[in-house]
């Protein structure tokens, strides 16, 4: 559970720190910011999201891994 939030922690820092820096660059142009910030405050919900989708990817296979062990095991090691 904490590895999950730091990574979250990391990614939200990453894109934060892109963000600060976009906006922060010498352009004029107020409509590009605007846009830019915009979007910015929708990447964390969608980070989150990715997250959650990868981790429950993740969690259902290695469920599926440790079937086919369990199942190996019990079949005296044939090959599945």
């Amino acid at each position: 559970m904490d590895s999950r939030k730091a990574l979250f922690a990391l990614l939200a820092g990453a894109a934060l720190t892109t963000v600060i820096g976009i906006l922060l660059t010498p352009y004029k142009d107020s409509f590009r910011r605007k846009t830019i910030a915009d979007k910015g405050k929708d990447s964390p919900d969608a980070a989150e999201g990715l997250i959650k989708e990868s981790v429950t990817n993740g969690k259902a296979q290695i469920r599926k891994m440790d079937e086919d062990a369990d199942r190996m095991v019990n079949e005296g090691g044939k090959v599945v």
